[in-house]
């Protein structure tokens, strides 16, 4: 408006400057300059008039951005600036539109799922608010009727509440000042048992807030209990009844033959079965003395110890074996040093390179190959921590998930006690014990991660 106004002062001044100077009558210089005036305040005020529609329209297609509501788009316009702001608000808006459409479907998903967990879900706010909850925690914290609190804070299956409420006025009061992991004891009648209490400190819309979550330690321990007594009793169901199946079918023979009165024609028979009895019910022992040394490993005796020594005092245990050395383990072996308990350890390596060499021995004897056997050896030093690799040529591991359940194994003659032994051992020491298979070879890997000293 500044500027037209500055634009048409020059030819008005102009104009007036030239009635007085011409030889025009008085009325006449007045009647041209009240036009003049005339037509300058309407194309002042068209002008304003004009823009004020533009900026109006502006306005409101913003506000309806703001309230989330993208069903209202600009016209096209004359003017050509005007309608390029108008399209690309047009295209702002529904591209705001698909995007909330999106992130209200994924809120909905994720609802439905926290919703559908067991688990208590809780975010609060530095003030001890409750924010947000899932399902699980507002049965929870839905006051008692005596408390006198209104239970419209809370909305069925939706995460955020109405308003939010006081975390101390509620059961779960207690948890506001805990930090980190832990397992807390419930006594509330919702919530009896030990749980699993998580915090973790997040960020919202520039507020700090802390993120809780309870789980029921008791569900989760039933389940691997139940787990581990079903691979348990699998296992001893089939070793006890291996024994007990021949020493009962020659129970059975020998006492027909005592019966029908031929003792002293069977006398080889009942030497033999007697064998076999004998053999069965040794094998049954060893089995259980197997057992009870699983159950009772001792504490480890650490000292500190170098593993190039150790490795090669179990190597030469192997005189059948062709030992494979890595480069780097070559260099890096006499200067780790680790605190262990040596005998353990050796153990672990004993047992280690004995499935090694039985897994290529199987693979040689499938192919025939009559090569010597070979197993390479490797390791990897990262942050503090080394990694042992014992790697075998041989047909790799089928069944990766059962390797470390008691009692179980694929070999003939196997007790199925030296991979959970040594799992014990290695987790006494604070490591890791893997196995995987290779990726671009055939032959499976054994890994010991242990603490450098």
């Amino acid at each position: 408006m500044r500027l037209s106004l500055l634009v048409c002062f020059p030819y008005v001044v102009l104009v007036v400057v030239l009635i007085l100077l011409l030889p025009v009558p008085i009325y006449l210089s007045l009647f041209i300059s009240i036009v003049l005036v005339i037509v300058l305040v309407y194309a002042l005020y068209s002008t304003k008039e004009k823009t004020t529609q533009q900026i109006q329209v502006l306005s409101n297609l913003v506000d309806a951005l703001i309230d989330e509501d993208y069903s209202l788009q600009g016209k096209s316009q004359s003017d050509p600036a005007l309608s390029l702001l108008l399209d690309k608000i047009n295209t702002l808006s529904t591209a705001l539109h698909k995007k909330t459409m999106k992130a209200e479907g994924e809120q909905r998903l994720l609802e439905k799922i926290l919703n559908q967990m067991n688990a208590l879900i809780l975010v609060v706010n530095d003030k001890g608010q409750v924010l947000m909850a899932n399902q699980a925690a507002q049965n929870v914290l839905l006051p008692n009727e005596q408390s006198g609190t209104s239970k419209s804070n809370l909305q069925a299956h939706h995460l955020y509440l109405t308003k939010p409420a006081q975390l101390n006025d509620t059961p779960l009061g207690f948890i506001q000042h805990r930090t980190g992991a832990s397992i807390v004891a419930m006594q509330e009648a919702k919530l009896k048992g030990e749980y699993f209490l998580y915090r973790d400190n997040i960020i919202s819309v520039g507020e700090n807030q802390s993120l809780f979550l309870l789980t029921n330690t008791n569900n989760l321990l039933k389940e691997k209990e139940t787990q581990a007594w079903q691979s348990l009793l699998r296992v001893l169901s089939h070793e006890v009844n291996n024994s007990l199946t021949p020493i009962a079918t020659i129970s059975r023979a020998m006492k027909r033959k005592l019966e029908a009165g031929n003792v002293s024609d069977n006398q080889g028979f009942y030497k033999e079965g007697l064998n076999v009895i004998d053999e069965r019910a040794s094998s049954l022992a060893g089995f259980i003395s197997s057992y009870r040394t699983l159950m009772y490993l001792p504490a480890p005796t650490k000292k500190q110890i170098c593993l190039d020594s150790m490795v090669s005092k179990v190597v030469n245990l192997f005189r059948e074996c062709e030992f494979v050395f890595a480069t780097r383990f070559q260099k890096q072996a006499t200067q780790i040093f680790l605190l262990v308990d040596e005998k353990q350890l050796e153990q672990v390596l004993i047992n280690l390179i004995k499935n090694a060499i039985e897994a290529s021995s199987e693979q040689d004897n499938h192919i025939g190959s009559g090569q010597a056997i070979k197993v390479e050896f490797d390791l990897e030093c990262d942050n503090g921590w080394v990694e042992l690799f014992i790697i075998d040529s041989g047909i790799g591991l089928a069944n990766l998930k059962d390797l470390f359940v008691p009692m179980y194994t694929t070999k003939k003659n196997g007790s199925g006690i030296g991979l959970n032994l040594s799992q014990q051992i290695i987790h006494n020491h604070d490591g890791q014990l893997l196995l995987q298979n290779r990726q671009s070879q055939q032959g499976a890997v054994a890994v010991i991660r242990l603490p450098i000293s």
